[in-house]
């Protein structure tokens, strides 16, 4: 399983990671928790959910995806462990 590693482009890469969650997680889900505004960026906590396909161990965590936007689209998505990674990064602290 390589959920999230590397780096992805495009409208591809995006539904690679969602495939590979799906093909890899039973009940695989991503639930925003919070959305921080970060001037050009924003800043999403999430709940990830599931349980391996294999093993059955179930995940729940929380991460942090940053989401560059330009001219209302997307162009660059990070993810981080925490929220204070992804606050850091954006240069902001709370």
């Amino acid at each position: 399983m390589t959920l999230m590693l590397g780096t992805l482009h495009g409208p591809e890469g995006a539904r690679q990671v969602i495939e590979e969650g799906r093909r890899n997680l039973s009940g695989w889900k991503l639930d925003p928790n919070e959305l921080i505004d970060a001037g050009d960026s924003v800043i999403a906590i999430a709940h990830i959910r599931g349980a391996g396909q294999h093993s059955g161990i179930a995940l729940g965590d929380l991460m942090a995806l940053s989401f560059t936007i330009r001219n209302g689209l997307i162009i660059r998505q990070q993810s981080f462990r925490s929220k204070e990674e992804a606050l850091e990064a954006a240069g902001l602290r709370e």
